[in-house]
């Protein structure tokens, strides 16, 4: 099985663009944090379908706030960038950002 974890704003736009389905020719389960989950769903627009096809899990993600290295990270990006990146770390899977800066802390 095919899993990624993603950042916000690659599926705001593909969401926004009507492309959402183009993920899914590429990966089996798309990965997010509740942080993620907030910025996506924040104006309801997006709320089904996200909650339809999205894996997002708020007990389990709620951890990634007391690692040590978020609190590196959030010092430079945003939530919804440091969780991801310390999930797709934690988890051993890939991160789909799209952020220069965040790819480039990623990396």
């Amino acid at each position: 099985m095919k899993q990624v974890v993603a950042d916000s704003s690659t599926l705001i736009t593909l969401l926004d663009t009507d492309n959402f389905n183009l993920l899914f020719k590429l990966f089996d389960e798309i990965i997010i944090t509740n942080e993620v989950y907030k910025e996506i769903t924040n104006k309801n627009q997006h709320k089904l379908t996200i909650d339809t096809y999205i894996k997002h899990d708020k007990i389990f993600y709620q951890s990634i706030t007391y690692d040590e290295f978020y609190e590196i990270l959030i010092k430079r990006l945003d939530r919804g960038e440091s969780e991801s990146i310390v999930l797709a770390k934690r988890i051993k899977l890939p991160l789909l950002i799209d952020e220069k800066k965040g790819r480039s802390v990623a990396k």
